[in-house]
């Protein structure tokens, strides 16, 4: 499968220098109970566990619907898509090294940047369409009757916003860099729960695949093609 490129490179969107970095440690350090840390500190009051992919306070509800649902429920709500005569589609968004803002920012840049990401693709979906917070780098995406240029569309709509917005921890502008990755059912006759394993690990692969070539793109490996295509 061809990968699609977003529109902005990754030398564009790298994080701060070493010596960058250094400083923003020091300010913090001397800062850490200043008013700019408190309001940080306040807003993260309001999305409890988002750094546990299987805490669910933070449901995102919109007219009653639930659009954020737990990791573990995923195979769930696809299963029941299928038993519902739909054709499920997963995407993978992974933002490989995302951990790493922990240990240079501390635990509040990390909830920080999951709200921001978290927020961001939730406002992209349609009715119906649910997002799991896997692991603290990877979102899951659960679209409904969705074929690939739908899930191209969205990807590349997900891609292109986030290599045009930023979101700020302690007052340094962070970009998140993504590597998207899908899986949908080609073939009617493999469109049954006992290949639904093969669905999410093909969007994982995918995902993977995109990070390991340096990231910033997309690409779909549709369940009819096998993990080994």
């Amino acid at each position: 499968m061809k990968d699609n490129c977003f529109t902005r490179t990754l030398s564009q969107m790298k994080l701060p220098d070493k010596e960058a970095l250094q400083e923003v440690r020091r300010n913090r350090n001397l800062n850490e109970k200043s008013e700019l840390n408190k309001r940080h500190l306040a807003t993260l009051q309001n999305i409890p566990a988002l750094l546990n992919p299987n805490m669910v306070e933070q449901r995102g509800i919109e007219g009653g619907e639930e659009r954020i649902i737990r990791a573990n429920d995923l195979p769930l709500h696809l299963k029941t898509a299928l038993e519902q005569g739909q054709s499920p589609a997963l995407i993978i968004i992974y933002f490989p090294g995302l951990e790493s803002l922990a240990q240079v920012f501390g635990q509040e840049a990390l909830l920080m940047a999951k709200q921001f990401a978290l927020g961001t693709v939730t406002s992209m979906l349609n009715a119906g369409e649910k997002l799991a917070s896997l692991t603290n780098e990877k979102l899951g995406v659960l679209l409904w009757q969705s074929n690939e240029a739908e899930l191209t569309k969205l990807a590349n709509r997900i891609g292109i916003y986030f290599n045009n917005q930023c979101f700020y921890a302690f007052g340094q502008p962070l970009y998140l860099i993504p590597s998207l990755g899908s899986s949908s059912f080609l073939d009617v006759s493999r469109k049954e729960w006992r290949n639904l394993p093969l669905l999410i690990e093909n969007a994982n692969l995918a995902a993977d695949q995109i990070a390991s070539q340096g990231g910033n793109s997309y690409k779909h490996l549709p369940v009819f093609t096998g993990l080994k295509s």
